[in-house]
């Protein structure tokens, strides 16, 4: 346990810093190529993974990866801040949370970055391997009309596989070591036996009330609200993941409709798309709820 002012191993705190710094400028760049690649028509036509399982696994680990950058992005903050009337004290069980999020970032970032990468190899196999005519091809593509929009994707996706490479670097150095003899292993805190240790710990609504300034009177009403109430959704958090998934279709229903047009809403396609981003919010829920913690139990 370590608290402001402190000087107890500051090299493992600066290693767990660039880990997390490192982790977001990745997911950064990995959710704009997304956005890029997306979203531009002319750059779809060019690009080797925006169609079939490329796009469908990046779409899904972006989906995935919200809910993980949030709860660890989140918790990260709180650590860095640390204000002094929190009543919260940083540990070690909440270091290793922060990196349990950045491992489940990288990841999801690279899985769709390796995806991508075949995508492009297959676009070489296609040529037969032959450096010449990829060359041709890819100075044809610079002459026409998607010169500008290619040139982004590339920045972006050398962006995004150094970041990463970089990141799974700096996440090495930040693990702690497994040392020998009782007690001196890495701690695991989702698969401690004890409950209710777990439940003490904060989650990231404490994090949000503590950054907001948990002293405050409407935010100190707040806390004991959400312990207390009946409709907390500490005390529901299965129902609350299952509201979750159920928003983020409706808003995956809303966001096909605007891709496709209104008329496509109700088709099979678009209930198809609405449960593929439902499952995949439960998924990232899951994630976030359960080995980061993000939502404790009441009481």
């Amino acid at each position: 346990m370590w608290s402001r002012g402190s000087a107890i191993e500051p090299p493992r705190r600066r290693r767990l810093d660039l880990a997390i710094k490192s982790s977001a400028l990745a997911s950064v760049a990995f959710i704009a190529l997304f956005l890029v690649t997306a979203r531009m028509p002319r750059t779809r036509l060019a690009i080797p993974f925006t169609d079939g399982p490329y796009e469908t696994v990046a779409s899904v680990s972006v989906l995935v990866l919200a809910a993980v950058l949030m709860t660890t992005g989140i918790r990260a903050l709180r650590r860095w801040r640390r204000p002094a009337a929190s009543g919260w004290e940083v540990t070690s069980a909440i270091e290793t949370r922060i990196r349990v999020g950045l491992l489940l970032t990288l990841l999801l970032v690279s899985g769709p970055l390796a995806v991508n990468a075949l995508g492009i190899w297959s676009l070489v196999e296609l040529r037969g391997h032959d450096p010449a005519s990829l060359l041709a091809t890819v100075l044809a593509l610079a002459g026409s009309s998607t010169r500008g929009p290619l040139v982004l994707v590339g920045l972006l996706v050398g962006l995004a596989a150094t970041a990463t490479v970089f990141a799974w670097l700096a996440l090495a150095r930040a693990w702690p070591r497994r040392r020998s003899g009782p007690g001196r292993g890495v701690e695991r805190p989702w698969m401690s036996g004890s409950s209710a240790a777990m439940d003490t710990e904060p989650d990231t609504i404490d994090d949000l009330l503590v950054l907001g300034g948990l002293q405050r009177r409407p935010l100190a009403a707040l806390a004991t609200t959400l312990d207390r109430a009946a409709w907390s959704p500490r005390r529901h958090r299965l129902v609350t993941g299952l509201i979750v998934a159920g928003l983020a279709g409706l808003a995956g229903s809303g966001w096909h409709g605007l891709d496709d047009g209104a008329a496509t809403v109700g088709s099979s396609k678009a209930i198809l798309f609405s449960t593929g981003v439902a499952a995949a919010a439960l998924v990232g829920y899951g994630l976030a709820v359960w080995p980061l913690h993000a939502l404790r139990r009441a009481g």
